[in-house]
């Protein structure tokens, strides 16, 4: 076994019993060789033990301190009564998956080993907590910071089948930690495959919580399937509890293929209808009725977090390198200010209202007389109609030189714009313009009228004449 002394910090190596009394070579003060391999200041690998942070299935999580480059990780021990080939290749396929990915939302692999026939994995170290530690402290998350640590989580999933068509299979708030600086981290990948290591043979693994149901039904699996485990997440986040509940397996198990949940906005209040149904497309029961893949989930979350957050500017970007922290203090400091500032303006105008009527009641005939001076004053106003006439009479000239049956129409419209534009009491230049406009364009149609009636006239003159000269022929053939 080897450890610290913790008088110096050097290193002590000693085969004696747990407990036994031993002098430090380096110090010379009395230590005593600890009861267990695993406590603090124990050494496996090129790791110190230091506080345990959390435990799983398989082992343990320590805070641990890397001897030969002094930086901090998170150490993940095998517990030793679990040495067996399969939990240890287990063990060692996690290792391999973490190692091979490297993304702001995944936690990093740094090394894996085995001393005295115990397995450890070395990880970065995350200061901050799991979202399950939260939501057992707030009970439910804000319905726009909710979705903020589902797009990160997003992210890695996508990261994580776009660069190796991993699966994670055991996405849930226990393996999701959110750090001190709101930047969310994927963990555990324990029960992750790659879509081509699955076979109908493989053992069904997952949280049944959190489980798709082609996943309790043993089918084939794709991303999809990480897409439903992310929805019940969510779920559970704004809601405060599990979709679905059940005292066993085959319980829960029943009710993700058979039960829909209660629809959120019905169970939450503030919840809008459009994060209801996104969640609920995320966690339909056949996996074509899902988002087909994470680029549409992403663009979707994203698209709805400008409805829901309440400062659009700090909305990451889909597939940004690091998402930043989200300071939801600083939203909620703006939110108060908006809401200030709304009871500000409510006063205000309930300040003027209070005016208007006192003033209404006080000075009625004052009032009455300006409001009739201000209406005079508004009816005998002339308007700014140039814009207005100017568009008609391009409507106009454009129906003169495409339609001549519309004659007759445009020659009354133009007669109602040459007189409203007389009644003008001093025009503008640009109205007296629009005027000989008026002028020309009614001249031009009552031309265009002559020369309709005159060809019209002309036509039935060639009819007449061609009638006349045919009279002989037929009185002719009669005979």
């Amino acid at each position: 076994m080897r450890f610290q002394c913790s008088f110096c910090s050097s290193i002590v190596s000693t085969d004696l019993p747990p407990k036994t009394r031993l002098e430090c070579v380096s110090c010379g003060h009395s230590c005593f060789v600890p009861s267990t391999p695993f406590e603090e200041h124990c050494i496996i690998g090129d790791f110190v033990i230091g506080e345990e942070i959390g435990s799983g299935s398989i082992g343990k999580v320590y805070r641990a301190e890397q001897l030969s480059l002094g930086r901090e990780v998170a150490l993940k021990i095998l517990s030793p009564e679990l040495s067996s080939a399969k939990f240890i290749d287990s063990f060692l396929h996690e290792a391999r998956a973490a190692s091979q990915l490297s993304h702001a939302n995944l936690v990093q692999a740094y090394a894996v080993g085995e001393e005295d026939g115990v397995c450890y994995l070395a990880m970065n170290y995350i200061n901050g907590e799991t979202l399950s530690d939260r939501l057992e402290r707030e009970k439910r998350i804000p319905a726009d910071e909710a979705l903020h640590i589902v797009q990160q989580v997003a992210e890695a999933l996508f990261y994580a089948w776009d660069d190796s068509r991993l699966i994670h299979r055991d996405v849930k708030p226990d393996n999701i930690m959110i750090t001190t600086d709101g930047i969310v981290k994927l963990t555990d990948m324990g029960l992750a495959i790659t879509q081509g290591d699955w076979n109908a043979e493989a053992e069904i693994s997952g949280s049944p919580s959190y489980m798709s149901p082609e996943q309790f039904a043993g089918e084939e699996l794709d991303c999809r399937c990480d897409i439903y485990s992310l929805g019940v997440t969510l779920y559970q986040m704004i809601s405060g509890k599990l979709p679905f509940v059940g005292e066993s397996f085959q319980e829960i198990a029943s009710q993700h293929f058979n039960e829909d949940p209660p629809p959120l906005h019905r169970l939450s209040v503030g919840v809008t209808l459009k994060v209801s149904h996104l969640v609920k497309k995320m966690m339909e029961k056949l996996p074509e009725d899902r988002f087909p893949d994470y680029e549409i989930l992403l663009k979707s979350l994203w698209n709805l977090r400008h409805a829901t957050a309440p400062d659009s500017s700090l909305i990451p970007d889909i597939h940004t390198i690091s998402i930043h922290h989200l300071d939801y203090n600083l939203q909620k400091k703006s939110y108060k200010n908006i809401v200030s500032t709304r009871k500000k303006v409510k006063q205000l105008k309930g300040r003027r209202d209070a005016l208007f009527w006192t003033l209404l009641t006080v000075f009625p005939v004052p009032i009455v007389i300006l409001v009739v001076f201000l209406f005079i004053m508004e009816s005998n106003k002339e308007p700014d109609i140039t814009n207005v006439y100017e568009t008609k009479m391009q409507v106009l000239a454009l129906r003169c030189s495409s339609s001549e049956y519309l004659l007759p129409n445009l020659r009354e419209q133009a007669g109602e714009l040459l007189f409203k534009l007389k009644k003008l009491k001093q025009p503008t230049l640009r109205q007296e313009l629009i005027l000989w406009q008026v002028r020309y364009y009614i001249q031009y149609i009552e031309n265009q009228q002559l020369k309709n009636e005159l060809r019209d006239q002309k036509v039935l003159l060639e009819n007449n004449l061609k009638q006349e000269l045919r009279l002989p022929e037929k009185l002719s053939e009669k005979k």
